[in-house]
């Protein structure tokens, strides 16, 4: 063996080992798993064909690695399809990823993950504005994706009807802020409704000004400050002909012009954050109690079905049992007179029988009678000769 041929094998040998390493590398650490979220597989599913990428791996080890990877439900469809195409990896591959693909990166199915992402949202609360930048987050993503051109289902966000849910989330302030601006956006711009991607920056925005540590002055505020103004919507009121004011304020009016102004704006605020929470919290409630009563409503319409249903069971087997029956009293009649037909049928036979005996009795009497007479005769003339 030469010295070039066996440096080439030496070579050899240590990419073998080189890539062998990288397998086992990636195994343990390079491949992330599959989450069984349809907004979520195309991206997993990139993620996937580059970390194999130049690995050189045969279709049944790539089929093994993709079933470890997998999700629960999406391991389960993997794992049948590998045992029917236990003898051919390559068709057990293939037909894996075109059901993954029809289960998770259809658009359909991608387009009801993603609405019903936003219909689980929560409610976004006027002092909660990190929540309203995970909305901001949200609708990010979705924009995204609609804009990649793989979901038309996703045009609907471009109407009024498409993107009311959302807005019924958000803080009463914001609410009336999105009024104006979308207004302004159709005078100004002479379109029918303004798009998503307007109304994601619109909440972006919002979101943005909301978390910036700059402005945040509701944290700055102290605490003993909100137990004051908490006390107050707990303190007991007495009401007179035309004012309502909290018991121990009552003393003396001219106390609340000695009141700071910018406390008092600062209170007023506060006032009406308060009596929007308050707003929001009642319109959750009626909804929650709609919903209550929509399912109660359907409870009572299903037992109600049910009833009927039994009651129409009830009736059938009435019928049924009627006309059983009266199916065997038909039987029973058909029976009794198959068997007074027999009996005739019997009686007639007898009477044939008899007759013909009678006949027979009646022809060996007339026999014997001219035997006799036979007899008679002869023995006369015997006696005469």
């Amino acid at each position: 063996m030469s010295p070039n041929q066996g440096d080439h094998h030496q070579a050899s040998a240590t990419y073998d080992l080189a890539r062998c390493l990288a397998r086992n590398q990636l195994v343990t650490s390079g491949i992330t798993s599959f989450d069984d979220k349809p907004m979520n597989y195309w991206a997993w599913k990139s993620s996937f064909h580059g970390a194999i990428a130049g690995l050189g791996l045969s279709d049944r080890e790539e089929l093994d690695l993709l079933i470890k990877y997998l999700g629960r439900d999406s391991t389960e469809h993997a794992r049948r399809i590998k045992a029917v195409n236990i003898r051919s990896p390559s068709d057990g591959l293939k037909m894996t990823w075109q059901r993954l693909e029809e289960m998770y990166g259809s658009p359909e199915a991608i387009e009801q993950a993603l609405f019903s992402k936003l219909q689980c949202f929560p409610k976004v609360s006027s002092r909660d504005p990190l929540r309203l930048r995970d909305l901001g987050d949200l609708l990010s993503e979705v924009e995204a994706a609609k804009t990649d051109g793989y979901l038309p289902g996703l045009s609907y966000l471009d109407t009024s009807r498409g993107i009311i849910n959302i807005v019924d989330k958000l803080p009463h302030n914001i609410q009336e802020k999105w009024i104006s601006f979308g207004s302004r956006y159709k005078r100004d711009h002479n379109v029918a409704f303004p798009p998503f991607t307007v109304f994601a920056n619109f909440i972006r925005t919002e979101a943005r000004a909301r978390t910036d540590p700059s402005f945040n002055f509701a944290s700055q505020t102290s605490p003993e400050k909100w137990d004051k103004l908490d006390s107050y919507r707990q303190m007991p009121i007495s009401v007179n002909s035309t004012h309502i004011y909290p018991a121990h304020r009552q003393e003396s009016r001219a106390e609340k012009s000695l009141v700071d102004p910018k406390e008092r704006v600062e209170e007023k605020e506060v006032e009406d954050e308060e009596e929007n929470e308050e707003k929001d919290e009642e319109e959750n409630e009626e909804e929650v109690e709609d919903e209550e009563d929509e399912e109660e409503e359907k409870e009572v319409d299903e037992e109600e079905e049910k009833d009927e249903e039994k009651v129409e069971d009830e009736e059938e087997d009435e019928e049924k049992d009627e006309e059983d029956e009266e199916k065997e009293v038909d039987e029973e009649d058909e029976e009794k007179e198959v068997d007074e037909e027999d009996e005739e049928k019997d009686e007639e036979v007898e009477d044939e029988e008899k007759e013909v005996e009678d006949e027979e009795d009646e022809e060996k009497d007339e026999e014997d009678e001219e035997e006799q007479k036979e007899d008679a005769s002869t023995e006369h003339s015997s006696i005469q000769q």
